[in-house]
């Protein structure tokens, strides 16, 4: 074989190679012989199957037998990855602990190892026996991408996907956003992404012949070639296994025809951040009081946009007029081909669906999930007084939000990492008997007390809930019922609290827990409640109010790891206090 290297092609190869992955759609094949018993020429795959089989990267059982609907294996698909991709098979580096040398499969496992693409679980186990998932898939075919290119064509993200069934938090969400900013999957028909599905040989055996088809010389065939892996492997505090399964051509299946996946195994293909949630893309929305917030798979640079808005959407068929109901104004600022800014994520300050908060108010025409439902998967919400209006069981906001972190009735506070910022949601509706206060003593108020405890002293904090500690709004005023939780952010040095609940925009100076001026440690609290359903306009003006505006718009911030900046996106069919600017930069407390 021809000295195999990955070159630029590969994002051709793997474009390809994701698609068969994640589609499944297939073009048949004329004149391929039948080679098993149980693969007829009218079997949508059969094409695949028997090329795989002529080419020698899977085969059959003794029995004359595939068994194509069968889940693929952890090893069968190392040994897929390895023969599609022509990799010099190895077995020097540092075995796994069930992944013994007279394993069937061990070469295989060995060579992946060896190349970094696969690292294992934190107990030293591959699980060479187990099925693969979906999610599983994308990361090890990416981190093959990576290792045998420059890896330039896949460090390029998209600020979110369009599946509904997998969140920024989830702990595949990096591949799956590569994959899907490079064109390379689109998901199922229904809108979701079915990460925690298992593949079956069949289907793994398309992903190997169109893999294998554009990687092989002309007249090649076997493996042995490619790039010579780095003797020492790929290792990580958090190793998580390497995803998906590939067909074997031992005689006898490594795996039982109904394997069960193991539901919480992180399979990773390259050292990933350590996370609290589970392969399966609905993670635990309890957070633990451990004081360890998950951290978010993100882009290499340290500067994340966020977007923070409350008060959002009207309710369905409530007319839009010229001063009410344009919340797909603002929406058309983070969403879309005429989008100004692309955000990592999205903070939604309460009362995101009005009147009552329904799961069909959310779900209706012109309702949040049309507008601002697109950034669902980058979206970290917290309840407003109007989400608990809904007296179904759970409330709408609860169903629209099932399988998030916020998407816990019991407990719908959170934190999670986000760059180099510690961010904390919380639920500021204290009377709310299923929130239990807001005070010392309160579930809500130890856990925060916990969580602020135990995090890293050298990290900038962003908290963020509905009802303002501070406010100039005509109709709302400073929230006393959050005060304690205030003054307990400031004792921890919090850099900025947001809010919603008061129909406009406001950013107030620097206090401290007392809300007297602190420039030097004190937190700054913005207001963003322009959200589009209606304004409220400004009574007297609170004395550490900086700047203030009832134009409907966003607060745009970028969170650096230092520092932060501001600015207040207007919507540019407001026509209301045409001159008002907000822009500004702020140094985090813990550098002063």
């Amino acid at each position: 074989m021809s000295n195999f290297l990955f070159n630029k092609k590969i994002l051709a190869i793997t474009a390809i190679f994701f698609t068969v992955l994640l589609t499944f759609g297939f073009s048949i094949k004329a004149s391929q012989p039948q080679y098993f018993a149980d693969v007829n020429q009218d079997h949508s795959l059969a094409p695949y199957i028997s090329e795989a089989a002529e080419l020698g990267i899977a085969s059959g059982y003794s029995n004359s037998t595939f068994l194509p609907d069968t889940p693929v294996t952890r090893g069968e698909y190392a040994k897929m990855i390895v023969n599609s991709a022509e990799l010099i098979e190895n077995h020097f580096c540092s075995q796994f602990k069930d992944v013994p040398d007279d394993h069937s499969l061990g070469e295989y496992i060995e060579t992946l190892r060896c190349y970094g693409i696969v690292s294992g679980y934190e107990d030293g186990t591959f699980k060479p026996d187990e099925p693969i998932t979906r999610s599983e898939a994308v990361k090890i075919s990416v981190n093959t991408a990576r290792v045998s290119t420059s890896g330039d064509e896949f460090n390029q993200v998209s600020s979110a996907v369009p599946f509904s069934d997998i969140y920024l938090y989830d702990p595949f969400y990096d591949y799956v956003y590569t994959a899907y900013a490079n064109g390379i999957i689109n998901g199922n028909p229904d809108g979701t992404f079915g990460g925690n599905e298992t593949i079956t040989r069949g289907q793994s055996s398309k992903v190997a012949v169109e893999l294998s088809r554009r990687v092989r010389p002309p007249g090649g065939g076997g493996s042995g070639g490619g790039r010579t892996p780095t003797p020492t492997p790929t290792s990580t505090t958090t190793p998580t296994p390497s995803p998906t399964g590939t067909i074997t051509t031992t005689p006898t299946p490594t795996s039982t025809n109904t394997p069960t996946p193991t539901p919480t195994a992180t399979n990773t293909l390259t050292p990933t951040p350590t996370v609290t949630s589970t392969l399966t893309p609905t993670p635990t929305a309890t957070p633990t009081p451990s004081g360890t917030p998950t951290p978010i798979p993100t882009p290499s640079t340290n500067e994340r946009v966020v977007l923070a808005l409350g008060d959002i959407v009207c309710a369905p068929g409530e007319p839009v007029t010229d001063s009410t109901c344009v919340h797909q104004n603002l929406a058309d600022l983070a969403i879309g081909d005429n989008a100004v800014v692309t955000p990592h994520a999205f903070l939604g300050l309460g009362d995101l669906q009005y009147d009552d908060g329904t799961y069909a108010e959310f779900m209706g025409t012109g309702g949040y999930n049309d507008t601002w439902g697109p950034l669902k998967s980058i979206s970290f919400p917290v309840p407003g007084n109007h989400e608990y209006r809904d007296q179904s069981n759970p409330p709408g906001y609860f169903q629209y939000w099932q399988g998030h972190m916020a998407g816990n009735e019991q407990s719908p506070w959170y934190d999670f990492i986000l760059g180099k910022w510690h961010v904390i949601a919380l639920d500021s509706n204290c009377s709310v008997s299923s929130v239990g206060g807001c005070n010392p003593g309160s579930e809500q108020f130890e856990w925060l007390k916990t969580t602020l405890e135990n995090e890293d002293p050298n990290q900038c904090t962003l908290a963020f809930m509905h009802h303002p500690r501070m406010t100039s709004g005509a109709q709302h005023r400073g929230n006393q019922s959050v005060a304690a939780m205030f003054e307990l952010l400031n004792t921890y040095e919090t850099d900025i609290v947001l809010a919603g609940h008061s129909h406009n925009y406001e950013r107030f100076n620097k206090v401290n827990g007392s809300l007297s001026p602190d420039q030097e440690n004190g937190i700054r609290l913005f207001v963003s409640g322009a959200g589009g359903a209606n304004k409220d306009g400004f009574g007297t003006t609170d004395p550490n109010s900086a700047a203030r505006t009832t134009s409907y718009g966003l607060l745009k911030l970028t969170l650096k790891e230092f520092s932060y900046d501001w600015e207040f996106l207007k919507d540019p069919a407001d026509p209301s206090d045409p001159n008002f600017t907000d822009i500004g930069s702020e140094s985090c407390n813990f550098t002063n």
